[in-house]
């Protein structure tokens, strides 16, 4: 018990030292955008998820353990015209892990990957959203954003090295936390990334039923806003 308390309180001290060292700092273009991604992910998210984004007009980012994630939804992902990321092949803890481990475990996930994809991801997200501020420089020759999921909207700049995202599950606080985010991007411009894993009408704690989904793109695209990928978002910022 003890040292559950421990660790979790290591684990916040993380949250509240990761985001000081900027090691990608970037600068947004003016106007407003949003991100939906997909983690791990189920073959709710391939079907249900990656149709409901494409419906608006949009592309969604998913992040794939090849371990967990069946090819056949890759490829349907990747047909979709979809962006596919990285976690971690068998969904290690990288707050739990040393860095050797974490490299060969991401190594393995990008070398399952490249074959469905063409080429080796360029983007992902730590599993569980847990990190050590090292993690940041350590992953950084290898993808282009690393993706927490450490609240809030960028505004102005982004550290592409602890991109923040959000949970956007079938909770309502959570959905009117998620409105609130999308109402303060129109007004203020900014970038808001939102996640979440399986998608149903009756979903898991960690996932979002298409209703709540759509109602978040609906709203964005009222106020204006852009939906794209991780990626395509990145493309547009500016060195600082």
């Amino acid at each position: 018990m003890i040292s559950r308390v421990i660790a979790s309180s290591v684990f916040h001290a993380m949250r509240v030292v990761a985001p000081r060292l900027s090691a990608a700092k970037r600068r947004l273009p003016r106007g407003g955008f949003v991100s939906f991604t997909f983690d791990d992910f189920p073959s709710s998210a391939a079907r249900e998820g990656a149709s409901l984004v494409a419906s608006f007009g949009a592309r969604a980012t998913f992040y794939a353990s090849m371990s967990m994630t069946k090819p056949d939804d890759v490829a349907r992902v990747i047909d979709g015209g979809h962006e596919l990321g990285c976690h971690t092949y068998s969904h290690l803890d990288c707050f739990r892990a040393d860095d050797a481990e974490i490299e060969r475990d991401v190594a393995r996930n990008a070398r399952e990957m490249a074959p469905l994809l063409g080429e080796a991801p360029r983007h992902f997200a730590y599993p569980f959203g847990r990190l050590r501020p090292r993690h940041k420089r350590l992953l950084a020759s290898r993808f282009a954003t690393q993706r927490s999921i450490f609240p809030g909207a960028h505004r102005d700049v982004v550290d592409l090295s602890l991109v923040r995202a959000n949970r956007l599950y079938a909770s309502p606080l959570l959905l009117w936390r998620a409105r609130r985010l999308v109402d303060d991007v129109a007004r203020n411009g900014g970038w808001v990334v939102f996640f979440t894993h399986d998608v149903s009408d009756r979903p898991t704690r960690w996932g979002a039923r298409e209703r709540d989904i759509a109602a978040i793109a609906e709203r964005a695209l009222r106020a204006g806003l852009t939906i794209a990928p991780v990626g395509a978002i990145v493309e547009r910022t500016l060195t600082s």
